[in-house]
């Protein structure tokens, strides 16, 4: 019975509209939290570490959603005429790459961004 709600509920939710990504996390924040460390990669990666950053926050918002679902319904991969799609492996592994700290920095300047634009809101 739970299996059968679980189901009806993935296959009912709407599809999420991921422009609205953008509109409360500007592109400036990923890019100053991708440059918080010194290693920079040389290598030319399919999922960048600013396309990371953008899985890493899509997939919390849409936990329902696949890696692969998220990565092919936002374009996060960059072309490769060679391999048309992005494993799991992959995504993992761009995961881990980009490691905990970026994250935790947007996340805190987030934080306390909107805590002061909502501070400032009700003054």
């Amino acid at each position: 019975m739970f299996d059968d709600t679980l189901h009806f509920l993935a296959n009912h939710l709407e599809s999420p509209d991921w422009r609205r990504l953008g509109e409360h996390l500007p592109i400036e924040w990923i890019e100053q939290a991708v440059q918080r460390t010194d290693a920079t990669s040389i290598r030319h990666r399919r999922l960048p570490a600013e396309q990371v950053v953008w899985l890493m926050v899509a997939l919390a918002l849409y936990r329902h959603k696949s890696i692969g679902e998220v990565v092919d319904d936002l374009g996060l991969a960059l072309p490769d005429s060679q391999t048309p799609f992005v494993s799991k492996s992959a995504a993992a592994q761009a995961r881990q790459r980009l490691g905990s700290d970026r994250l935790k920095w947007l996340f805190d300047h987030s934080a306390r961004h909107w805590s002061s634009q909502n501070h400032r809101a009700y003054l």
